[in-house]
């Protein structure tokens, strides 16, 4: 544990190690009132931020929250007036009671993705925006984003449904958190089905938070890579070497690609919409099947003798029998549609094979 920080330069990186042992907590005011510290950097051991660590450090600037984190303690950062942005480890589950308040210039959070609890007062006085609540969150203390003038919009990293159950564990005096002006999340999941968008063969995730309804086209939405800048809603186009793409579609009940394209234009967004998975249609290119690249079959004739498509077309005896073995999966996008009759000595025993 750091009990207490003697230094005076205005940029700290504390070490994992000290005198043998690792650093696991930044304890109680161990960096309190350092008004001239601007940047810290606290190693990936340490899991807990204490009362009051940095508190009244008004000119820290930056400071890079280990990956290992899991609690910030209360009035861990208050007063910390040159803060402008935050970003909270997905480890972290607690934070505690006054612990960024009245940070007057904190414009920015990231809350962590495994947040349980935001203490009393925790973000009260800060210059907030936006903020987004995740779904992990099962209470908010009272007061936690009160004096919060510029906070204007609220978006909940879940349902409806899920909303309305954490309204019961959300304390008063907590401004818009109080009203029903929240966002729900809403995810559009594309699957390229087997080619590739930008690039990758994962599927690409559009989130949007909206309220009331929308039109789809209409819709801000964010990258999961990128949640700090929205753009107006856009379906990719994937690639697959060898196909055409034919559109967008969904599954039905039967884990088949439905027969109609999805239809943006008229797809509406509400409060209830579920998260929709698409998926890329392709056809086969014609240029596959060409003399070029041909797909060879095996010829038998029933008498015994069999020959690959190269040479049997010229050993058949008039009466033969002969089947044809397709390459099902050079063929396994395609559906059959009939034999061509090349030579017209050939007759059809059966068209529909």
């Amino acid at each position: 544990t750091i009990h207490k920080y003697n230094g005076s330069g205005t940029v700290v990186e504390i070490p994992g190690i000290i005198d043998g042992k690792t650093v696991t907590d930044i304890g109680k005011w161990a960096f309190l009132g350092l008004d001239n510290l601007t940047k810290v950097t606290i190693p990936d051991s340490v899991k807990s931020i204490g009362y009051a660590a940095f508190g009244g450090c008004q000119k820290l600037e930056n400071f890079d929250f280990p990956s290992s984190l899991k609690n910030i303690g209360d009035y861990a950062f208050i007063h910390c007036e040159g803060l402008t942005s935050v970003r909270i480890p997905s480890g972290v589950t607690t934070i505690g009671e006054y612990a960024f308040h009245e940070c007057i210039t904190l414009e920015n959070v990231k809350l962590s993705s495994s947040l349980e609890s935001i203490g009393e007062a925790a973000f009260g006085g800060c210059a907030l925006n936006s903020i987004t609540i995740p779904r992990s969150v099962k209470s908010i203390a009272e007061h936690a984003f009160n004096g919060c003038i510029k906070l204007n919009r609220v978006n909940f990293d879940g349902s409806k449904s899920e909303w309305e159950n954490l309204r019961h564990n959300i304390a008063i005096n907590n401004g818009i958190l109080n009203s029903n002006d929240v966002n729900y999340r809403h995810d559009v999941d594309f699957d390229p089905n087997g080619g590739k968008i930008n690039g990758k063969e994962a599927a690409a995730t559009k989130i949007i938070y909206s309220r009331g309804t929308i039109k789809l086209v209409d819709a801000d939405c964010y990258n999961p890579e990128d949640m700090e800048h929205a753009e107006k809603f856009a379906a990719p186009t994937p690639t697959r070497e060898g196909y055409t793409f034919d559109g967008w579609y969904i599954k039905d009940g039967n884990d088949k690609l439905s027969d109609t394209k999805f239809d943006f234009e008229s797809a509406e967004i509400t409060d209830e919409t579920e998260d929709i998975t698409l998926y890329a249609k392709w056809s086969l290119n014609a240029a596959v099947l060409t003399p070029a690249q041909p797909i060879l079959y095996t010829v038998t004739v029933e008498n015994g003798t069999a020959y690959d498509g190269e040479t049997a077309k010229n050993n058949f005896k008039k009466g033969d029998t002969v089947t044809v073995k397709v390459n099902e999966e050079a063929l396994k996008e395609m559906d059959f549609d009939k034999w061509e009759v090349v030579k017209g000595y050939v007759k059809l025993a059966d068209e529909t094979a």
